[in-house]
Order: structure tokens, then sequence, then C-alpha cells
């Protein structure tokens, strides 16, 4: 009757062992970059391997995007901006959460929003090459 996988510990709890000082991390990151660095990336690491396979790639892919941003930004706080702007993006945007909730709730033939965007579209006529 009990669990097969009793002697694992819980997710929960591995996950836990992940928690990290903000002072700590934030102090290290202005004294030694570099350092800071290799353990945030060690960090993340060893979080993924707590994940379930099936959801890894996604969540590697989203780290991937969110590193993408820190490096093109030009400074902290960029990076911050864009990667707010991402997460409520994945909120409010196309096929985001509030979409997903609202296909719950009305059903996906009820989604009669507008579309995002309109536009005549113009014929163009062929020139003759003179």
């Amino acid at each position: 009757m009990g669990d097969t996988n009793s002697n694992q510990p819980k997710l929960n709890d591995q996950l836990h062992r992940l928690v990290v000082d903000f002072d700590t991390w934030a102090d290290l990151a202005r004294a030694d970059p570099d350092s800071f660095e290799r353990k945030r990336e060690d960090l993340l690491e060893e979080f993924f391997k707590q994940i379930p396979q099936k959801r890894q790639q996604r969540l590697r892919g989203l780290q991937f995007r969110i590193d993408m941003e820190r490096r093109k930004a030009r400074s902290a706080m960029g990076a911050c901006i864009k990667i707010t702007a991402m997460m409520w993006d994945s909120v409010e945007g196309k096929n985001g959460l509030l979409d997903s909730i609202r296909k719950l709730t009305h059903g996906v033939q009820n989604d009669d929003r507008i579309p995002e965007f309109q536009a005549d579209i113009l014929p163009f006529r062929r020139q003759l090459d003179r």
C-alpha cells in the first residue's frame, strides 16, 4: 500500500534545498560576477535535474530565452524590464494564461474577440518593362 518511490525525497523537499539568500547572491554578483554566473548556472542545472524529464525541455527553452535577453540587454534594469514583459505576455498575450482560462471556461468556439491586427489588402498591378 505504500508508495513505491518512498525512498526518494519528494520534489518539494528537493526544491527547498535550492532556496538562496538574496543578499548573499547580490553581494556575490557585485564582488565576483563570474563566480556568481557559475553558481547561478549550477543552481539552475540542479533545479532542472529535479524536474520530470518530460517538462525539462520546455523549462530549459524558457531559461535559454531569459539568458539571451540578459545578454542582449545593455543594463541589468533593461534585462529585468524585458524579462518582466515576457512574463506578462505569457499571462496576457495570445495563447497565454488568460486565453487558456477563457477557453476552458467559455469554450473555444466562443472566442470571438477582434483580431489583434486588421488591414486592407491592396492589389498591386504588375508594371511592364519599358
